[in-house]
């Protein structure tokens, strides 16, 4: 008898570390599905506010602008505009998603995004000039 109770308390505590294993698995996605949400709006801003900063800065009268060739310009342009379609694309994609499905824009690559227009606007604006500076 004394067996037959400790093996029904084993599997009741079995039963409540597989159902804790399970909601852990469960919560796990919807947590970082939360986080992403949380996180995807600044992150956001955050490209836009770039793309914005490096259109404005090359389409601006500003006579320190004026040594850049129009082509380099419309190559600053270009990429703003590519990352502003990638957003554009993503955002509808996510917007058409339910909220339980594993999001498809992660704050991760909007980061990782505006890094890449940030690195290589900032050199145009910031290399180009010091290479113009040094008569280069």
């Amino acid at each position: 008898m004394k067996t037959k109770i400790t093996i029904e308390r084993m599997a009741i505590v079995f039963s409540v570390d597989i159902s804790t294993l399970f909601l852990a698995h469960q919560g796990n996605p919807m947590e970082e599905s939360y986080k992403e949400y949380t996180e995807r709006g600044p992150t956001i801003e955050q490209l836009a506010y770039c793309s914005n900063s490096y259109r404005e800065a090359t389409l601006s009268k500003d006579p320190k602008f004026d040594h850049f060739e129009i082509a380099e310009k419309h190559k600053v342009i270009n990429e703003c505009s590519k990352a502003e379609a990638w957003l554009r694309e993503k955002k509808q994609q996510q917007d058409a998603l339910p909220k339980f499905v594993a999001p498809v824009l992660l704050s991760a690559n909007i980061k990782r995004k505006a890094e890449a227009l940030d690195s290589y606007s900032h050199w145009f604006f910031c290399g180009f000039d010091l290479l113009h500076n040094f008569n280069l």
